[in-house]
């Protein structure tokens, strides 16, 4: 997420960002959608006889030939039997690449465009039914985009962008894209355990001295969290002790490294003897 002065654009871009206005600024939002396909089944001279929808071809395809095959009392299912009693097995052919926002109006477009042209379909209705793309993949999407894990190639980019370019964005989408802007706790703390992973025993490294209930030294080389967590502490705890809030964690003891502790211990963090 971006937040920038520059002018109110609605629409998309080449890099596929969402541009829209919100408290006198504009929010730039990296956009994601599920592409979807519309295809025809041809007979074997090449010509369509049904229409439809899917965001998988092949698996789309073999299961209408499975229904084919299991007797199913579709129109299209009769079609496809009776082409294979002669031989012939049916394929797909993809006639368009659109957005699952789209998917719906192109299938109605291009049944009757062909039925407009004479073709006889397999289709008894106008299109436009059901859908291709289910609850649970779409909230599978958006979980990945909310999780950084969403790595879509860069020519699923390039159509999502040639797809979206130039659409307006409606007052219902402009809302979605801010609450899915604003962090949820969840997201907060997701966010800290990543930051955590990559900075701890890395940067701004403090060392201490840290006294076992039995007596024995150590020094902290990669810092207080990680030595805590190999010895089955509390960071939080044996911070206290340092500060003197508390007297010890566990029975053990702590404080900051000074230069006479590293003279008295060796280069392993153990006592010299």
């Amino acid at each position: 997420m971006f937040v920038v002065d520059s002018p109110l654009r609605l629409g998309y871009n080449e890099n596929d960002i969402d541009y829209y206005k919100e408290g006198g600024l504009v929010k730039v939002v990296e956009v994601y959608v599920i592409m979807a396909y519309i295809y025809v089944i041809n007979d074997q001279d090449g010509g369509p006889f049904y229409v439809g929808k899917t965001v998988d071809p092949k698996k789309r395809m073999a299961k209408h030939l499975s229904y084919a095959k299991s007797g199913a009392p579709f129109y299209v299912c009769n079609k496809i039997r009776k082409l294979i009693r002669e031989g012939f097995t049916p394929d797909i052919e993809v006639i368009e690449e659109v957005d699952d926002e789209q998917v719906d109006e192109r299938e109605i477009h291009h049944i009757a465009r062909l039925k407009a042209e004479g073709v006889k379909l397999c289709n008894l209705t106008l299109g436009g039914e059901g859908g291709c793309i289910s609850e649970s993949a779409k909230k599978g999407v958006e979980t990945k985009r909310r999780n950084g894990t969403l790595n879509p190639s860069e020519e699923t980019k390039r159509k999502i962008s040639e797809a979206r370019k130039g659409k307006p964005l409606s007052k219902e989408h402009k809302q979605a894209l801010s609450r899915a802007w604003k962090r949820t706790p969840e997201q907060l703390k997701i966010s800290s355990q990543k930051a955590a992973k990559t900075s701890k025993g890395k940067i701004n490294i403090k060392r201490y001295v840290c006294i076992s209930p039995s007596g024995e030294e150590f020094i902290t080389e990669n810092g207080m969290t990680y030595f805590c967590e190999e010895h089955g502490l509390t960071a939080g705890n044996m911070f206290a002790v340092v500060r003197g809030k508390r007297k010890h964690h566990k029975g053990w003891t702590a404080r900051r490294l000074e230069n006479g502790d590293q003279e008295r211990m060796s280069d392993d963090g153990a006592p010299k003897s």
